[in-house]
């Protein structure tokens, strides 16, 4: 069976991924892991046979639509989980999130629609009550890697474990890659602010918060590095966020590191405490027993952010969580009612199952309905071979220099490692066999 995953953020979305496909591949899959531009070309060719290919959003673009399309035309079944995690958004946020990225014409050529939790499970099928049947409240495969089953998968160094205060930044808005301008101009474009008609308010509102607290973060860290010249700090910058801006305002502190490398999971387990300001790292630190702080001196409050804002404590000012940094004993305030939100906003499956496997089951159900061929794999390589290579002398050529922020080369003996953790914490054989397709594209399948 061929089973065909999208990935657009490696630092997000890779080792989520790869849980996904290693149960896959336990299940009988061919799994290909790959970037857009990869699918694009081999659907475009018809160099894929039919199988289940599962994405991160419908509505992305208007690229991403035709390329749905095209992918549609082929028979193939499309999934999708949105993993722009709408869950720190409060109702009138994730109003303006759902009917931006769902319409009725993508639900048309989707098979099923995964959902977070009971709260974008609910509010999607009232906006598409025609397609109610296409949405599964499953949760997510990167909330079951927040689970304590995998501590050890992201204990890289247990020396290291709750000695650190972590900065989670969340700031692309006024210090990303693309500028507010251009963010703006390619959401009109690609039509967001039609589908939802409110959307656009509230990003300029957002945007004004944002500038505001980007300014307040800005004082507080080089501030507390001096205040706390013992503390080890890390700040990690959104995955869309200029890292050199924040690199070259700390430099000269010895005991700041800034890094946003990796799965933010690794750097949390190294951590005691988490101080951020409306972010989704907030739920994994709290579902992980970590101490949560929000800074908010302006005392700003917004349906995007305040559900993330509430959990754990809040501070006003930096004497406040010097004080709260300095505590004896480091308490998570995760009450009865910041476990109710969560719950809400994040489904956990009952008996102690993996969302990842309600994901699994219900794409061996739609595989029943597709006649499966296998693909020749040595054939693939050889073509994307060719493709990047030319890729790459038509960017050369066009004086085009391409850099993608987002996406980390596959590594063959990184992915194999992780691999291995993941079927020893689930306790698998391991017999998952990895082969690098390209730079860009990864197979996983079984090796039974």
């Amino acid at each position: 069976m061929n089973l065909y995953i999208h990935i657009e953020v490696s630092a997000r979305e890779e080792d989520s991924t790869l849980l996904k496909a290693v149960l896959a591949a336990h299940s009988g899959y061919d799994v290909l892991i790959c970037i857009s531009s990869i699918y694009n070309f081999l659907f475009k060719w018809k160099f894929l046979n039919k199988g289940i290919f599962h994405t991160k959003s419908l509505e992305h673009n208007n690229w991403k639509k035709n390329f749905l399309k095209l992918i549609y035309s082929q028979g193939n079944k499309i999934t999708s989980l949105d993993e722009e995690a709408a869950i720190i958004k409060d109702k009138k946020s994730l109003e303006n999130f759902l009917k931006s990225r769902f319409t009725n014409d993508s639900l048309s050529r989707v098979a099923k629609i995964f959902c977070w939790g009971v709260d974008d499970f609910e509010m999607l099928k009232k906006f598409f009550p025609n397609y109610s049947n296409k949405f599964l409240l499953t949760g997510t495969s990167r909330a079951d890697m927040w689970n304590n089953k995998f501590i050890n998968y992201w204990a890289t160094d247990e020396k290291k474990k709750d000695n650190k205060v972590m900065f989670s930044l969340n700031f692309p808005l006024v210090n990303g890659y693309v500028t507010f301008e251009e963010l703006i101009n390619n959401l009109t474009l690609n039509g967001y602010f039609e589908r939802s008609k409110n959307l656009l308010d509230e990003i300029k509102k957002v945007h004004e918060i944002t500038k505001i607290n980007f300014n307040n973060f800005k004082k507080l860290i080089p501030t507390l590095a001096e205040k706390l010249p013992k503390q080890h700090f890390i700040v990690r910058p959104h995955p869309s966020e200029k890292t050199e801006i924040w690199s070259k305002l700390l430099s000269k502190y010895k005991n700041i590191e800034v890094n946003n490398s990796g799965n933010f999971n690794q750097q949390l387990f190294e951590s005691k405490i988490l101080i951020h300001n409306s972010c989704t790292t907030a739920f994994q630190a709290s579902i992980l027993n970590k101490k949560v702080i929000c800074y908010n001196p302006s005392r700003l409050d917004h349906d995007h952010g305040r559900i993330a804002n509430k959990l754990g404590y809040m501070c006003f000012s930096i004497d406040d969580l010097v004080n709260e940094i300095e505590m004896h004993k480091i308490e998570n305030k995760y009450n009865k009612k910041d476990k109710v939100e969560i719950g809400k906003k994040i489904y956990t499956p009952n008996n102690k199952n993996l969302s990842s496997n309600l994901i699994i089951n219900t794409w061996i159900e739609e595989s029943k309905k597709i006649k499966f061929k296998k693909n020749k794999y040595h054939f693939l390589k050889f073509i994307l071979f060719v493709y990047e290579k030319f890729s790459k002398y038509m960017n050369l050529l066009l004086k085009k220099n391409i850099l993608d922020y987002k996406f980390q080369e596959f590594d063959k003996d990184r992915i194999k490692k992780k691999i291995y953790k993941i079927e020893k914490i689930l306790n698998l054989e391991n017999k998952s066999k990895v082969i690098k397709i390209s730079k860009n594209c990864l197979l996983i399948k079984n090796d039974a």
